[in-house]
This record gives structure tokens, sequence and C-alpha cells, in this order.
């Protein structure tokens, strides 16, 4: 959209999975805009795995160029780059995709959404069901709660179950291995969320979430670093077919 209000094209923006609850989902100026142009960009990104079809969330920057001059007045994405990407892909919804910059503008947080699968969200080796803590090319941030850890070179993934307690028996459909080491942990700022899909700082800077729960169990959690917000062991709700979640008091440490 122009200063005028008039829409422009963009171009060669990535291509998005789209269908259910995936497709594009956000572009986010980057702290630095006025100087270097980057923009970052979520989307659900398509993929094949185990020979199952399925999708990713992925997190891209890229440098956006506006032609005035051009009849109509465009816009393009330059340099694209994806920083970051869940590469198991896999089936399921609920893919977060949210990004909020640190105050001091050196760091940014990603929500990561548990894909309907429920129990990688207490899964430290998967990044599913976590706010990620990055560097602003993608890297994991300096100073995060296991900073320097890795996972395990290999995850199993399966579809998203029926319910919370369906998951606790779901079969592996695939196997995951990651093409370098496993840097979930690293880069992992809270875990235990089911669909983190509002993410901000207040202007005292305390990070504010808002997560979609199960039927009856929406939350506003100020999030701080290391914490686990339980999922899905810590519900006060019922799944959405009516099947109560056996919960805890507590979140487990």
């Amino acid at each position: 959209m122009t200063p005028q209000g008039q829409k422009r094209p963009v171009l060669n923006y990535p291509a998005s999975l789209y269908g259910g609850q995936g497709g594009m989902f956000g572009i986010y100026l980057s702290p630095n805009y006025a100087t270097d142009q980057s923009v970052y960009l979520t989307y659900a990104e398509a993929g094949t795995l185990g020979g199952i079809s399925g999708s990713s969330l992925a997190l891209a920057k890229a440098r956006l160029v506006l032609n005035d001059s051009a009849t109509p007045a465009i816009a393009s994405l330059e340099d694209l780059q994806v920083i970051w990407r869940d590469g198991a892909r896999g089936r399921g919804g609920q893919f977060g995709a949210n990004v909020a910059f640190a105050p001091d503008g050196k760091s940014l947080f990603l929500t990561v959404g548990d894909r309907q699968r429920f129990t990688p969200a207490q899964d430290p080796n998967q990044p599913l069901g976590k706010i990620l803590h990055l560097t602003l090319d993608g890297k994991p941030a300096p100073g995060n709660p296991n900073a320097g850890k890795t996972g395990a070179s290999s995850v199993g993934i399966i579809n998203p179950p029926s319910d919370t307690e369906a998951a606790k028996t779901a079969s592996v459909v695939y196997a995951y291995k990651f093409p370098g080491k496993n840097l979930t942990p690293s880069e992992t700022w809270t875990m235990g969320h089911r669909t983190p899909y509002g993410l901000a700082f207040a202007p005292d800077g305390k990070l504010w979430e808002a997560e979609h729960g199960p039927r009856g169990g929406d939350e506003l959690n100020l999030i701080e670093p290391g914490k686990n917000y339980g999922w899905p062991l810590v519900s006060y709700a019922v799944n959405y077919n009516g099947v109560p979640i056996p919960s805890r008091t507590r979140a487990p440490t």
C-alpha cells in the first residue's frame, strides 16, 4: 500500500502452502528497516518427508525494494533467504508464526505452535510448542536459557491425534534426522505452548503472549525465560471433542 492508499503488487514473494490453517502468516518490518529495508516473513512451507506430504513453518528475511517510477508502482522482495524453518515438516495446523522484536532491536522472538500434535510441546528436542529467541539472522540468541546446548540427532514425527489422550499413544509415522546439530534447545526461550498466535512487548519491556487453548482454555501469558507453560499436561479446559484433559496443578519443571 502506498502512502496515498493505493495498492501495489509485490513480486518475488515465497511460495506458501495455502489450506486449512496454513498459508502466508505475517510480514514484519526489521528494527533497522529505515537503513536496510529488511522485512521478515512467516509462512507455511510445503515439503515431503518419509513419503508423507506436509508443511513446516518458515521464517524468511528479505529486502523490500519499492519502485515508485513504475506504472503502476510496484514492490519486490530481493535477496530472500529462509533463516529458520521446522525441517521435520509433517501435518497439522496451529503454526504460531508470530514475531516480536526485542526492545533493543538486536534479536527476535518467534512463536511455534504445536501443529495439533500435542506432545511435541513438552519435547525439548522439537521446536513445536515453543517460543524461540533468535538473532536477526535466525541463529540461537546469546543468553538463552539453554545457550550452547544441542538436542537429539533425530525425532519421531506423528500425525495430529484426535485429542490430548490419544496423543499419548500416537504412532510415529517417520523419523526426522536433523541435517546438522539440533539447535532447538539453544533456540528455546519457553516451552509448553499450544497455539501462540499473539506476541508483543509492553511499554515496560515485558513480553506477553496470547494463546488459543482447547475448549474454554485460552490464555494470556507473561513470558519469562526458561519457563514451561504446561501444554498439554496443564490446561483448565477440555478437548474440542469433549474428552477431558487430566490436568496437573503445576507445569513440569
